[in-house]
């Protein structure tokens, strides 16, 4: 477990954390990896919280830059898909 904590918090410390203002809420999101014109959007799913799959998200920042978000509850796909463009 002391193993598992420590890539965590290596993975923190390595993660550009932003955040942005939609319809009067704040969203989170972060950054990690490479400066390619690749990018892989990480979506994690119905708990919204990108955290969980930071051993994922480190591996793949060896050679793109990965974006996750911590996304707030949605009503419709269309108000995800609006968030997920502002960001």
């Amino acid at each position: 477990m002391d193993m598992l904590k420590s890539k965590l918090d290596s993975f923190r410390e390595k993660k550009l954390t932003k955040s942005i203002n939609f319809a009067q809420q704040k969203v989170d999101y972060f950054v990690l990896g490479t400066e390619t014109k690749e990018s892989i959007l990480f979506l994690t799913g119905g708990s919204g919280v990108s955290e969980p799959f930071f051993e994922y998200m480190d591996y793949f920042s060896k050679g793109y830059k990965v974006i996750s978000l911590d996304y707030p509850a949605c009503k419709t796909l269309v108000e995800l898909t609006d968030i997920i463009i502002a960001v």
